[in-house]
C-alpha cells in the first residue's frame, strides 16, 4: 500500500515562548464551541512563527473577554450597545498577548493566558487623573 500526500504548503510546528509577545491578528471568524455557545476566534502569528488561537465567547453577559481584545486590538474601548465587527479592519493589526504554556498529550502547546489593553497616556507635568487628548482615530467597529 502507497500513501501519497504533499507537504509543501505544511508549516513546522513552533512553539510560541511565554510571557508577554508581539503577535499579528491573521485572521477572525465566527464558530460555535463545542458547547454550543457562540465564539469569535482570532488566529495571531507570534514574530518567532508561532501560531495562536484566542476565542472569546460571544454571548450574552460573558462578551467581557471580546470586549477586551478589541481594547487591545485597535487601542479604543468598544461602546456599549450593539457593534458590527469588521474582521478585515482588525486582520493584519498587532497587540500584545500573555503566553504561558500548557500540555497537551505529553507535548508543550503555547496558549493565550491574557491581552495587554493599552495604558493611557498621560504627561509628565500633569496628575495622573489628567490623560493626554489622543488623537480622533477612525472607530474599525
Amino acid at each position: 500500500m502507497v500513501i501519497n500526500t504533499d507537504f509543501t504548503n505544511e508549516e513546522d510546528f513552533v512553539l510560541t515562548p511565554e510571557g508577554i509577545q508581539k503577535v499579528e491578528v491573521e485572521d477572525v471568524y465566527e464558530q460555535t464551541s463545542k458547547t454550543g455557545k457562540q465564539m469569535v476566534v482570532f488566529e495571531l502569528r507570534a514574530k518567532n512563527g508561532g501560531k495562536l488561537f484566542h476565542n472569546c465567547m460571544n454571548e450574552e453577559g460573558i462578551r467581557w473577554m471580546l470586549k477586551k481584545v478589541l481594547h487591545a486590538i485597535t487601542g479604543i474601548k468598544p461602546p456599549k450597545g450593539p457593534v458590527k465587527i469588521y474582521e478585515n479592519n482588525l486582520i493584519g493589526k498587532e497587540l500584545e498577548v500573555d503566553v504561558f504554556h500548557d500540555d497537551w498529550n505529553g507535548t508543550a502547546r503555547a496558549k493565550v493566558k491574557d491581552v495587554v489593553v493599552p495604558v493611557e497616556e498621560t504627561s509628565p507635568l500633569e496628575e495622573e487623573e489628567h490623560p493626554v487628548q489622543k488623537k480622533k482615530t477612525k472607530v474599525p467597529f
